[in-house]
């Protein structure tokens, strides 16, 4: 099958040009038409046609591929709707220099490639470069409706304020005018606006307070341990600058320091310590008495177990993590068993374990009760740093 364009024209749909249009988002449409022969004799009838568009008159790889698009054909003419492809729709954004168009027909290539050129209101549009400057002349009261100006980040550029910046009437900012956004105003726009000595916030050129705006120029009070500093003399404050009650504002005397002391005291008491300690005095570790199965948790250290009402199951937290950490459990009932299971995967000396088919427990079982074992992690598994099980008795 010979296939060959005798006459091909190009028209653009100039409406979708339009910046109005654009900025409405709506989407650019193509129309092409041509006439197409078939064995020298126009095309008639159904035919499948997929439009390429390149950026060179051969070679290279497409911009843009329709998707295919089956028309009807008569006397050879045929006419097409350019818009839906990939790698997107068809945008402004493929028309940035040069284009050529090339057609597949069933599935057969046509050559050679269109070059694609301008309607007039496609060249108007091209005049009207993104960071087109107005004359003020051109900007009549009318001539701007309620929603003023919008500007794009992107068209802001440096510079494109003079030094005034914008101003805006009282009249022109209306209720409602602004969204919630209000009025976005970069950091370069404080340099020089925003600091006058007669302003009563000032700001810097990143638009945040300076330090010099923070500094207390007023006489200090600052909080201090020493036995002088009693009630007497916060009475003697008020007296002396008529700022109020200063008692009841809770200056900090001596007697309500030395409880923020004991507090802290209290609370340091309870923190995680690390490296190696040295203690003057005596050591005092948690003891907790259980009768039932449960966990071991991270508060606990002493475990005395009771199991005078049933074999109970003690189950140690995961080794991972706590390297280091020891516990101590002793069996207080002379029956049953007291049973200490390490996680599911780990073990206690490589021998006991949880796992399901396979559990193998370490047991406290000697008949006469007082079994005891320490066991302490290796930040993996658990293992046994010493244990007692009492002789049988004579």
């Amino acid at each position: 099958m010979k296939i060959k364009i005798k006459s091909l024209t190009l028209a653009l749909v100039c409406a979708a040009l339009l910046p109005a249009a654009l900025s409405a988002g709506a989407p650019l449409k193509i129309n092409f038409q041509g006439r197409l022969d078939e064995g020298g004799q126009p095309a008639a009838g159904a035919k499948t046609f997929v439009f390429e568009i390149y950026d060179a008159a051969s070679g290279g790889s497409p911009l843009w591929t329709s998707a295919p698009q089956a028309l009807d054909l008569a006397g050879g003419v045929f006419s097409a709707v350019l818009s839906a492809g990939s790698p997107a729709d068809l945008s402004t954004a493929t028309f940035s220099g040069p284009r050529y168009v090339a057609m597949t027909v069933d599935g057969v290539p046509l050559s050679p490639r269109q070059e694609m050129v301008s309607a007039p209101y496609a060249m108007v549009a091209q005049a009207l470069a993104p960071d087109a400057v107005l004359p003020p002349a051109q900007l009549l009261a009318a001539s701007v409706t309620d929603y003023h100006v919008l500007l794009s980040t992107a068209a802001i550029g440096s510079g494109k304020f003079g030094d005034a910046r914008v101003s805006l009437s009282t009249a022109a900012v209306a209720s409602g005018r602004f969204g919630d956004d209000r009025v976005l105003i970069t950091t370069g726009a404080f340099t020089g606006g925003f600091n006058g000595g007669d302003q009563l916030v000032q700001l810097d050129g990143a638009g945040k307070l300076p330090a010099s705006a923070l500094t207390e120029t007023d006489p200090l009070f600052v909080v201090s341990a020493s036995s002088l500093v009693v009630s007497g003399d916060i009475a003697n404050w008020d007296a002396a600058y008529a700022w109020g009650d200063h008692a009841a504002a809770g200056y900090e005397t001596a007697a309500a320091h030395s409880a923020s002391l004991t507090a802290y005291a209290a609370l340091a008491a309870t923190q995680t310590f690390s490296g190696v300690n040295t203690f003057s005095g005596g050591v005092s570790m948690p003891i907790r008495s259980v009768s039932a199965s449960g966990p071991v948790t991270d508060s606990d250290h002493t475990l005395l177990a009771n199991s005078a009402g049933g074999d109970i199951t003690l189950s140690l937290p995961s080794a991972v993590g706590r390297a280091g950490r020891i516990y101590a459990v002793k069996k207080t009932a002379v029956a049953n068993n007291v049973l200490i299971a390490p996680q599911i995967g780990q073990t206690i000396d490589s021998v006991y374990n949880s796992n399901p088919g396979f559990e193998n427990p370490l047991r406290l079982n000697s008949v006469d009760g007082w079994d005891s074992v320490m066991l302490q992690s290796d930040g993996g598994n658990w293992f046994i740093l010493s244990s007692y099980s009492p002789p049988p008795p004579l």
